[in-house]
């Protein structure tokens, strides 16, 4: 009596591997989502074949399928997975929540203390006593016929409040 050869014992090509990967991927993926090229990596008793991810938002992921000649040593699809590769865009690490808050609370620990201490540097004696926000108050004491504005003008600042105020125009009315 003749023996019959079982196709799918023994340790099957390459080709009979990516077959099967293929279509056990295509359960998950459809064919335009999966790269031409796959790698093969094999085991003792099993085989992992990756596909380049085209998934749009995935450059540099890959599709794995880990194949397996289960018990009767017929091989079959164990697994099927997207995993990052080496160039990979991914999410960073997970930061507790404690941790964050504690960095949160430092930082402004810090910028607090900064502004204490700019606050501090100012040197009372470069002051006058009609002086303190960079404006003269002697400035102000013009008379009503002679209100021009621009002494008042802080340079370099674009939202100044006379800015929108034309005097001739005024005036003449």
């Amino acid at each position: 009596m003749p023996k019959k050869a079982a196709a799918s014992t023994g340790v099957p090509d390459d080709g009979a591997l990516i077959a099967l990967a293929h279509s056990g991927l295509e359960g998950v993926a459809s064919a335009s989502e999966m790269g031409a090229e796959p790698s093969i990596e094999r085991g003792e008793a099993t085989a992992t074949v990756s596909f380049p991810s085209l998934l749009p938002g995935y450059p540099g992921w890959r599709w794995e399928v880990v194949l397996s000649d289960g018990e009767g040593g017929q091989w079959g699809v164990l697994e099927t997975h997207l995993v990052p590769g080496p160039d990979a865009l991914v999410a960073p690490d997970w930061v507790p929540w404690a941790d964050r808050l504690e960095e949160y609370r430092r930082s402004e620990a810090e910028r607090l203390e900064a502004e204490a201490d700019d606050e501090d540097d100012v040197d009372e004696d470069d002051l006058d006593d009609d002086d303190l926000d960079g404006v003269d108050i002697d400035q102000l004491d013009l008379g009503d016929d002679d209100m021009d504005p621009s002494p008042l003008e802080m340079p370099g600042e674009p939202t100044d409040v006379f800015d929108h105020v034309d005097i001739d125009d005024e005036q003449s009315d």
